[in-house]
């Protein structure tokens, strides 16, 4: 079964409007998606109560919507993705087979992230900067 190429959140699910979020890379128990700004991955302490991406998927799941079976997770679980600000790269796991490994992998140092940052300033110099923080 071929995993669909984004899902769809009905009005008011995580946001006032639909979203769509699309499915970048599945495999075997994971899958990554282009995570929107402004919505959360998981649980966040800044955000008492607000919808979260893994809460729409976890509910559609429940209610066997075709696209969110198709992804392949039984149960989906964080192993990584940006700040709820943030628009980015989340990488999901199933709990119950591959989630524990990819969390020990990210923990272990196995990933190597690169991060680009486009900024815009009112008084923005002519050069690109670099910004080597750990």
């Amino acid at each position: 079964m071929d995993a669909p190429t984004s899902i769809g959140f009905p009005l008011g699910l995580l946001a006032e409007e639909p979203v769509r979020v699309p499915v970048i890379a599945t495999g075997p128990g994971w899958v990554v998606l282009d995570k929107p700004a402004g919505i959360a991955l998981d649980e966040h302490p800044w955000q008492d109560n607000a919808p979260t991406l893994l809460g729409g998927l976890r509910l559609q799941l429940e209610q066997g919507k075709a696209e969110m079976v198709r992804l392949g997770l039984k149960e989906p679980g964080a192993v990584f993705g940006p700040e709820p600000e943030v628009a980015g790269l989340a990488l999901l796991a199933d709990r119950a087979s591959n989630l524990a490994a990819w969390r020990e992998a990210l923990g272990s140092g196995a990933f190597v992230f690169h991060f680009e940052f486009i900024a815009r300033t009112e008084e923005a110099p002519e050069a690109g900067g670099l910004c080597d923080l750990p």
